[in-house]
């Protein structure tokens, strides 16, 4: 009997988290729509969350070790990465956003310039990537200490001493990447 009691407040928690899911899913400090540090890194798990969406399992090699990512579209397309913290990890740790329908909390999505984005004064923390998506470059979302944009483009400035206001203006945004832990 409580075996089942304990069932039922599960698929009530998992089916209320969907129903947000279907509206209008955003990337936040907490994770992205209603996928947290608490969901299970399981396909079906986040199937349950995010109903209408293709979710399938594929590994990847990395460093030497196959990682398990899961993948989320509403059509053909990959709108969503979903990582752990490594190949034991039982939750979600990161979420990577392909999709310009999915923004974060401060209106910012996929396709996005540089300048549009830091229109600012003050220069953005932002850093060069490495390895496979090296050339492009991860600046911190503005108020968001989980959230960063990767943008990429082609390099304006003469040299890498040049302001990224200058050298990336016209870059676009080709993810925002959610991670658990501080950037």
């Amino acid at each position: 009997m409580f075996h089942s009691i304990r069932l039922f407040v599960v698929a009530m928690a998992i089916s209320l988290a969907a129903c947000d899911a279907s509206e209008e899913i955003r990337i936040g400090e907490k994770g992205v729509g209603p996928i947290t540090i608490a969901t299970p890194h399981d396909a079906e798990a986040i199937a349950a969350l995010l109903p209408g969406w293709n979710v399938a399992t594929t590994f990847v090699p990395r460093h030497g070790e196959d990682y398990r990512f899961i993948v989320a579209g509403r059509g053909q397309a990959i709108d969503m990465e979903f990582a752990s913290a490594g190949p034991e990890a039982t939750t979600v740790n990161g979420v990577s956003v392909f999709s310009p329908d999915i923004p974060d909390e401060n209106g910012v999505a996929v396709g996005a310039v540089f300048s549009d984005v830091f229109s600012s004064s003050a220069e953005p923390r932002c850093r060069r990537l490495s390895d496979e998506l090296s050339g492009n470059i991860s600046c911190h979302a503005t108020g968001l200490r989980h959230v960063f944009y990767e943008f990429s483009g082609t390099w304006r400035g003469s040299d890498i001493s040049d302001p990224l206001s200058v050298a990336a203006a016209d870059w676009k945004i080709v993810a925002i990447h959610w991670t658990h832990g501080a950037l």
